[in-house]
């Protein structure tokens, strides 16, 4: 499936990769908090730090 959480934290990666970053902070916002916080469960050497919102 294109859409599953590999697929997903691997598109982050790849963006990583495209731009030259070795890591950086991200942000997820509601559903995609699940990203962020996968992403720097499979990758934490690319992820500087995380900062997840979830709003009423």
């Amino acid at each position: 499936m294109d859409y599953d959480i590999e697929h997903l934290t691997g598109d982050l990666i790849a963006l990583l990769d495209h731009f030259g970053y070795k890591d950086a902070t991200f942000v997820g916002h509601n559903w995609d908090t699940n990203i962020v916080w996968s992403l720097a469960l499979l990758h934490p050497e690319r992820v500087n730090k995380i900062i997840n919102l979830a709003l009423p």
